[in-house]
């Protein structure tokens, strides 16, 4: 069984990078180290002696970051630099002389900045804005939102500008346009942040810290807010009135917070899931919370309005003007609330012989998925959609499948790995002893993965099972002489082997 994870390998020893804010004249001084400006979420420190060390407040980053649930965002320590890099969850960058070199995960690059990509150099010598996606060998691509960046390949530089993408592996510049925005949807207001009303489960994290969410509790910069199955959570700000109601699945991440006391400005964003967001007054209202989306940003009258992670906004109640004077339901992004697009995967059980998935949206959406490389369509039941494998079937080995529903303009990703393994377990040595009235059952079943094996000894017309890994014994009772045994060893992809003994 050949397997891959996706935070194994020697850490420390990461493919050469910079990163640097715009130009040699304005880069970082030598010896200024790459620094956290902020992090939600939890993630990790390269330091000395190749050890990771959980991060918090704005550390140093001189060999290695990783973020696992969360986001962080990069950059130099001098006072002139004005370049970022931005982690998702399960992202990460290594650090050689105090230059970043992204090595898997997702990144928004805020020019002027510059990296090393797998091998390839992107420069943003100006105000501008790119995404970094880096999923295995399945996503290596640069898709540039805003301005231009030079990537210096193997062989030649290839300029990409708004609105188009590389793929690192071919080379090849195609359209981009951005249907995942996860970088976004943000929430600002003044005064603090606070926890006004929970229903079910609903928990505070910060960094390793995991606990019920109480009510008056003030969300600081660092910590989210996530709710379970059922369950909802609203939050308030103290100085500018109205409230989010943060719905089921769904996690808010404080990002920032400005100035002190009640005029501080707290900037809140939807990480994952979906929001209510209700508004009230009118648009001159000194300090009234403000939504910034990557589509729009809304002045609010008397408005509710729902927003998901991606910042897509619906209005619910009221009305709701974008800033560009785009009326509700026109191009700026805002359309009347009808059954918004949603989209969940469920993850395999485990292992699987051949690709299968299931995915939920609404039963008019067009649901797709891409593998490989290869883009395939789903079968609709209802509410569900089905992959029931590819002809060819895929190679065993770990990938990463993109999930992806569009219907009347939304759309929606989501990401789900699976393990293909068609190789069965080893089971070797098996032996049957008698003694009396008791079959000692004795042998090695082993497997390349770690995942639970099923014994299953079959006795004449019984049968009995075991969870074994490695050397097992089984005490089973004593059949007559000459009745068939045979045993079995299955792995969770169904995957088995036998022996039959007599």
């Amino acid at each position: 069984m050949r397997r891959t994870a996706a935070w194994t390998g020697l850490w420390a020893l990461f493919a050469q990078g910079v990163l640097t804010a715009g130009l040699a004249q304005t880069a970082p001084a030598a010896g200024a180290p790459l620094r956290v400006q902020y992090l939600s979420g939890r993630a990790e420190v390269l330091g000395p002696g190749n050890v990771w060390r959980a991060a918090s407040g704005t550390p140093a980053v001189p060999f290695g970051l990783r973020v696992g649930t969360g986001r962080a965002r990069v950059t130099g320590s001098g006072g002139q630099v004005t370049g970022s890099v931005l982690l998702a969850s399960a992202s990460r960058l290594g650090v050689i002389g105090q230059e970043a070199n992204l090595q898997e995960g997702n990144f928004v690059l805020d020019g002027p900045v510059a990296v090393h990509v797998r091998g390839s150099h992107v420069v943003m010598d100006r105000p501008g804005r790119a995404r970094v996606d880096l999923r295995g060998n399945i996503t290596r691509r640069v898709a540039v939102t805003a301005g231009s960046a030079r990537v210096a390949l193997s062989r030649r530089t290839v300029t990409v500008n708004a609105g188009q993408q590389l793929d690192l592996a071919s080379g090849a510049v195609t359209p981009f346009r951005e249907d995942d925005p996860w970088y976004a949807a943000q929430f600002t207001g003044t005064g603090d942040a606070t926890v006004q009303a929970t229903r079910g489960t609903v928990r505070v994290v910060r960094g390793a810290e995991n606990r019920p969410a109480g009510r008056g509790e003030t969300l600081d910069p660092g910590e989210r807010l996530a709710t379970g199955e059922g369950s909802w959570a609203e939050v308030g700000f103290t100085a500018s009135g109205g409230y989010l109601r943060l719905q089921s699945h769904s996690e808010l991440s404080a990002i920032g917070a400005e100035g002190t006391g009640p005029g501080r400005e707290v900037t809140l964003q939807l990480t994952r899931g979906s929001a209510w967001n209700v508004v009230p007054g009118a648009p001159s209202d000194p300090g009234r919370p403000q939504l910034r989306t990557p589509v729009v940003s809304t002045a609010a009258r008397g408005t509710e309005f729902r927003v998901d992670a991606g910042g897509r906004v619906r209005v619910l109640e009221g009305d709701a003007a974008p800033s560009g004077g785009t009326a509700p339901g026109g191009t700026g992004g805002i359309t009347p609330a009808s059954r918004l697009l949603t989209l969940q995967v469920d993850p395999p059980t485990g292992p699987l012989r051949d690709l299968t998935l299931t995915a939920r949206s609404l039963p008019d959406a067009r649901v797709t998925a891409t593998v490989a490389g290869r883009r395939v369509g789903l079968t609709r039941q209802g509410d569900r959609f089905r992959l029931g494998g590819l002809t060819p079937p895929l190679p065993e080995g770990t990938y990463t499948v993109r999930v992806s529903a569009e219907r009347a303009g939304e759309a929606a990703t989501r990401w789900q790995t699976v393990v293909i393994d068609r190789t069965a377990p080893a089971l070797g040595g098996v032996r049957a002893v008698r003694s009396g009235n008791v079959l000692t059952l004795t042998g090695t079943a082993r497997d390349a993965g770690a995942g639970r094996l099923t014994l299953t000894a079959r006795v004449g017309g019984s049968t009995f099972t075991r969870q074994v890994s490695g050397d097992f014994r089984l005490l089973l009772p004593a059949p007559a002489p000459g009745t068939p045994l045979r045993v079995s060893v299955r792995d969770e992809a169904g995957n088995e082997s036998h022996a039959d003994l007599s």
